[in-house]
């Protein structure tokens, strides 16, 4: 979304190479919970895998030893994540208006390091409120 905003897809090419990403993303969040929770096989998900991506058969071998041992649950993590910056970010923008400022924005989504969401969403909110009033703190860049 940024990347297209700032616009960094200069042909179809560079977008056809997020989109095979975004398979790819999509592809880890059922791998990651058919080998978690519905017992797949390493095989299975690598058959899924190279079905719906374009990675090779060594990525689907990393990817797949990742989910079933390594770190399960990694992809509905970051995806998690994802969605709820994303969230955050919407809610923001709207509450905001014209005093949304991106940049400022992701300083104060990464300027704190990693932080449970719950507490990410607590410190936008906190952010978001500063900004409405013009506090000087939200002009604190990280």
């Amino acid at each position: 979304m940024l990347a297209r905003e700032a616009g960094m897809y200069v042909d179809l090419y560079d977008l056809y190479g997020r989109l095979a990403f975004d398979a790819f993303f999509a592809a880890r969040l059922v791998v990651d919970t058919g080998m978690n929770y519905f017992g797949w096989s390493r095989e299975r998900a690598i058959a899924f895998m190279r079905e719906h991506t374009l990675e090779s058969d060594v990525q689907l071998d990393s990817e797949t030893w990742r989910y079933s041992v390594l770190a399960p649950a990694q992809a509905l993590a970051y995806r998690s994540g994802r969605d709820v910056i994303l969230a955050l970010r919407t809610g923001t923008e709207r509450e905001l208006g014209p005093r949304f400022d991106i940049r400022r924005f992701h300083d104060a989504v990464i300027g704190s390091g990693g932080l449970p969401l719950i507490v990410l969403r607590w410190h936008i909110g906190w952010w978001a409120e500063q900004a409405r009033v013009g506090a000087p703190t939200a002009e604190f860049r990280a």
